[in-house]
């Protein structure tokens, strides 16, 4: 039995009778559209709803937007959601991966350019002021690739550096920045972006790593990050073909898949990273999994949602899912969204 009140989940008695009310009061339509992260097809309320009604996805994502536009987007599906949405934004920069008017502070290469580790920092504390002012909760940061092979056109100056030691320190301290406005983070792209030139959104890509080699590199990255309480990974669609071996002796090469539909890569990999964390919950993942490029946990499982919960529960001071409030955010000044200004959440998203 998980006990939820323990690491990493420790939830108070308060915020455990929300999670197991609201699971227990869901469909199993609702349960599946939980695992799911849609990306936004229209700012119409209408459609907005029927969404919503239609799908009880667990997560958003969208491209675009000032930050009128944007908060308003987000207030709508948080509104009319019955459970309240992870928000997701992807600031690689600042601020302005979320904003049209959002700050731009520095790319990862800039950052770890210079002396110690300050502007890792500076990029995740503005990135999660003003993003979390629009009603983003979930930041599909920091790139934890690592840059060793400089014509790699994905990574390239969203790397923290060319080894493992100088990305754990940087996206260590953006993901502290991130945190000072109680926003998740999301590291990727698992099981590492950096090594080869093609573009995994397009082709598959192809991590060709020795075991040894990844071992003393992209798992050190993903481990102490997980170690260190990290909420959720997101895999890319990359293979890792020596491991794959490893874990599948005997593998056909052409059975050798990306991470997003390899369960020696999901399963007995990157679960066996966190079970280093949380010997008592051998079933379950910390945090949460996100797949690029479709955004979707690949197996419906019920502790998977209840993960959904579970992180939206601490993090963002949930309240028996009651409706939220943002009233308090104004639209303009310095108060309002991307001015880092603050808002009244019931049993909403704090931000």
């Amino acid at each position: 039995m998980v006990n939820l009140k323990e690491k990493p989940f420790c939830l108070s008695d308060e915020a455990l009778n929300w999670v197991e009310e609201t699971i227990a009061s869901m469909s199993v339509d609702e349960k599946v559209g939980q695992l799911f992260v849609q990306m936004r097809k229209s700012l119409d309320e209408a459609v907005i709803k029927d969404t919503l009604n239609k799908y009880h996805q667990g997560g958003l994502r969208w491209q675009g937007g000032d930050r009128n536009q944007v908060y308003n987007q987000n207030k709508v599906y948080q509104e009319n959601s019955k459970i309240p949405l992870l928000i997701a934004a992807n600031c690689d920069n600042g601020g302005d991966g979320c904003l049209s008017e959002g700050t731009y502070v520095a790319t990862a290469a800039e950052a770890a350019a210079g002396p110690g580790v300050k502007t890792a920092y500076d990029i995740g504390y503005v990135a999660g002021r003003e993003a979390s002012s629009v009603g983003v909760n979930w930041m599909f940061n920091p790139c934890a690739d690592i840059y060793m092979n400089w014509r790699n056109t994905i990574v390239n100056t969203r790397a923290y550096g060319d080894n493992a030691d100088r990305v754990i320190e940087n996206i260590r301290e953006f993901i502290n920045g991130i945190h000072q406005s109680n926003v998740a983070c999301c590291c990727k792209h698992f099981p590492g972006d950096g090594v080869e030139e093609r573009d995994q959104h397009l082709v598959l890509g192809v991590n060709d790593l020795s075991v040894e080699e990844w071992d003393d590199s992209f798992r050190r990255v993903y481990q102490t990050m997980i170690d260190e309480g990290l909420e959720s990974i997101m895999v890319g669609h990359i293979a890792l073909p020596e491991m794959s071996r490893k874990l599948r002796p005997g593998i056909k090469d052409e059975d050798i898949m990306p991470a997003t539909l390899a369960p020696e890569l999901l399963t007995d990999l990157l679960r066996a990273l966190d079970l280093d964390v949380q010997q008592h919950v051998p079933a379950l993942v910390h945090g949460l999994v996100h797949v690029e490029p479709w955004g979707a946990v690949p197996i419906a499982h019920e502790l998977r949602v209840l993960q959904k919960l579970v992180l939206l529960n601490p993090l963002f001071e949930l309240l028996h899912g009651q409706e939220v409030v943002m009233d308090s955010i104004r639209l303009s000044g310095p108060g309002g969204p991307g001015g880092g200004g603050h808002r009244k959440v019931q049993g909403g998203v704090a931000g």
